[in-house]
């Protein structure tokens, strides 16, 4: 949370702003309260997005309680998500104001905040703490930056419908607008059987032409306001789809984002990727869908009530043959549910493996393995198409029963409507027939509405229920998932030296039985430079994953300058810490995206991140220089280049700790100089996974690991005189 290392008096001021802008949020309903100071709230805890961003920003522009770290560092601190965007992109406007809470920044570096209440816009001043109604339009010309805000995924989703509230919690009103819109489309609905029964009881009998033109009149106006209360519907279920979609996917991202190391080593990329589409897709079935589906079953219950007006028996018949109708339905898409979850697990396979497949094209053909790939992807797709046709099967079953069964029964109702009249002793009076004859064709209008709509509710329910149960079981692994220990709110942020200490740390994987090795520990001086050597799967680099968090110690502990690492923001201890690892992958983009990594870093400091790493005078004969494309992996460059770029990317942000994991054993011996001298030069503390003797012999201290521990420490003389490292370099040498 905040920090508190603050004097009384600030405390009493941020606290009294706080509780100010809070009740302020709270209290919009009455606008005469934006201009008053409000009763006092202490439930900081429960801030949303934009009770936070609003307090932050009071905080960081008058107090700056937070040293050396960005505004929107402090705002990812407090677990709110920025991303920054342009107006175009969002459409800013005074007549269309941001959906989401919009920071503006603008060029003599004043912050002003955009933001919706009840539909009405608002800005807020965080020099002063007024918020005003109705703001200049003049606010948003040429802003500097700009940047949207998200929450977090909060931790009370525990269900879909959790998930439902969660994600629509901020558009009570469009709902309102949805369902009330709804509820005038159906009850202009109603009037269709009153005019068919006024046609055929009054008008077709006097054959009067005015009161034809009386029908028409009314059933006109009804079509009219129908389409406008249907246009105003989709628009806010428009609305809705964009403002949720975005908030519900970025929170989630946000939330991957900061999942453990070890999560993602229990699904494939693309398994993983559609159980995170999972959590949308629940969203979109439980929400609008169902929404939908649930007013619709409303609206067909008034239908019932209006042909049981008209005919009693008639519409206990009537409901008889839709009872039939929805039981058959209800199960034949349950047997469809039961082979969708097989099904989603099918296709996630089969993309894993097309993306393996395409990712891993060239050593396919240069080992001829095409046939064996072919021979798998056609098992895989066998399996997916298979599970189709199973589902194609009982779909198919049920539109066979629905052609089948609803003409037979309007065939039912009408035979009983005959049997009634005619076979029936003493009910063949023909004045009585024609009479019925008229109620019945408004009945049967308002039982096919009812019918249909009824249909329409269940078949929608059923079907949404089986998906959701299935997206659920996809997506709880993700949800449920526990973010790692440096993203809690009590984690310390604090600016590095350099100082290393591993205390008795033993460690093994899951799937193992052996310890990877055990109770190791060993220091590092800040601004010193480390080695770690050994034969192959003794351990080297997941000590430097250890040292990143990304795995965690089976026993001991791993501090840095003396606070351990668990205790740590893990986010602000790796922006402080530069890492190139073994078989550098670059992601695809321009030379300065790579190297920038989605940082905000000008041209100047690219350049000088592309000396250090020797590879400026090759960006610089290239055509587009900076802006050339580097396709996925870096396949278009060279191994050497792209380690380079590694390197570039890892030194630009000025790092207090390196991490190298064989970083330059594809470089020259000339590249390589130039390359160590410009690190060691950089003044940070180094530790480096090599088996290179020009790599290790200048090290400070080279950890040598043999047997599950740490064998030995010392210099390079030290070792090579117990004779330890000549089995490790005898390949390595150069």
């Amino acid at each position: 949370m905040i920090n508190n290392s603050m004097n009384d008096n600030n405390d009493s001021f941020s606290q009294s702003r706080i509780q100010t802008l809070q009740a302020i949020l709270d209290c919009t309903d009455d606008p005469s309260l934006l201009d008053q100071s409000l009763p006092e709230r202490t439930n900081i805890d429960a801030y949303d997005a934009l009770a936070f961003i609003h307090s932050l920003l009071a905080i960081d522009t008058t107090l700056r309680l937070v040293k050396d770290t960005s505004l929107v560092d402090l705002y990812e601190y407090n677990q709110i998500h920025l991303r920054r965007t342009s107006i175009d992109t969002i459409g800013v406007s005074i007549a269309d104001p941001p959906t989401l809470p919009t920071l503006v920044i603008r060029d003599d570096g004043s912050h002003v905040v955009f933001f919706t209440r009840k539909g009405k816009s608002y800005t807020y001043n965080p020099y002063d703490g007024a918020i005003a109604k109705n703001p200049d339009p003049n606010i948003l010309r040429k802003p500097n930056k700009i940047f949207e805000a998200y929450s977090h995924f909060p931790s009370s989703v525990t269900s879909p419908f959790s998930l439902l509230k969660y994600a629509f919690r901020t558009d009570t009103i469009k709902l309102l607008v949805i369902v009330f819109a709804s509820l005038l489309v159906a009850i202009l609905g109603l009037a269709v059987p009153w005019i068919t029964s006024f046609l055929v009881q009054t008008v077709i009998p006097s054959s009067s032409l005015s009161l034809l033109i009386q029908s028409i009149i009314p059933a006109t106006l009804i079509i009219i306001s129908s389409a406008i209360c249907r246009h105003f519907q989709s628009l806010s279920l428009l609305a809705i789809e964009f403002s949720v979609n975005t908030k519900l996917q970025t929170a989630v991202w946000t939330k991957v984002l900061k999942l453990p190391f070890k999560f993602f080593q229990k699904y494939t990329a693309a398994d993983l990727m559609m159980r995170v589409s999972s959590i949308s897709t629940i969203r979109q079935l439980l929400g609008n869908q169902v929404l939908l589906a649930l007013l619709t079953l409303v609206f067909s219950a008034v239908y019932f009530v209006l042909m049981f007006t008209y005919d009693r028996n008639l519409a206990f018949v009537a409901a008889g043959v839709t009872l039939v109708s929805i039981v058959v339905t209800v199960f034949l898409i349950h047997r469809q549910s039961l082979l969708q979850l097989p099904k989603a697990k099918a296709y996630a396979d089969m993309a894993d493996f097309s993306y393996q497949t395409i990712f891993g094209m060239p050593q396919i053909r240069s080992t001829g393995s095409e046939p064996f790939v072919f021979k798998e992807w056609t098992s895989k797709i066998s399996l997916a198409t298979n599970l189709d046709r199973r589902i194609m099967y009982w779909s198919g079953l049920l539109s066979s029963f629905n052609s089948i069964w609803n003409p037979l029964g309007t065939l039912a109702i009408y035979f009983y409507l005959v049997y009634n009249f005619i076979l029936s002793p003493g009910q063949a009076d023909p004045k009585q027939l024609v009479q019925s004859i008229i109620i019945f064709v408004p009945f049967y209008s308002a039982y096919v509405a009812f019918n249909s709509q009824l249909h329409s509710a269940v078949s929608s329910l059923s079907s949404v229920a089986s998906q959701a149960v299935v997206e659920w079981d996809r997506a709880k692994p993700v949800i449920f998932a526990q973010e790692e220990q440096g993203y809690s709110p009590s984690a310390v942020m604090a600016n590095i030296k350099g100082a290393i200490s591993f205390n008795n740390v033993s460690f093994i994987y899951e799937n193992d039985s052996d310890f990877l090795f055990k109770e190791l520990s060993f220091s590092v001086q800040p601004g010193s430079f480390t080695a770690i050597t050994g034969k192959s799967g003794c351990g080297k680099t997941t000590i430097l994953k250890l040292l990143l968090g990304l795995y965690e110690p089976w026993s001991g502990s791993i501090a840095i300058d003396g606070t351990p690492l668990s205790k740590l923001n893990i986010k602000y201890y790796r922006q402080q810490v530069g890492v190139v690892i073994q078989s550098t992958r670059l992601p695809p983009g321009s030379i300065f995206e790579i190297v920038s990594a989605g940082k905000y870093y000008t041209e100047e400091e690219v350049w000088h991140a592309l000396k250090q790493a020797a590879i400026d005078e090759r960006i610089q004969k290239l055509p587009m220089g900076l802006d050339t494309i580097i396709t996925e992996v870096g396949s278009s460059i060279s191994g050497g280049e792209r380690q380079r770029l590694g390197i570039a990317r890892a030194l630009i942000s000025k790092p207090k700790v390196l991490l190298l994991d064989e970083a330059t054993s594809a470089l020259d011996a000339m590249s390589q100089e130039v390359v160590s001298k410009n690190i060691r030069d950089a003044g940070c503390t180094r530790i480096v996974v090599a088996h290179r003797l020009s790599t290790i012999q200048e090290a400070d201290q080279i950890l040598y690991i043999e047997d599950h521990r740490l064998k030995a420490t010392g210099s390079f003389h030290e070792l090579v005189a117990q004779g330890l490292l000549t089995d490790s370099l005898t390949s390595y040498t150069s």
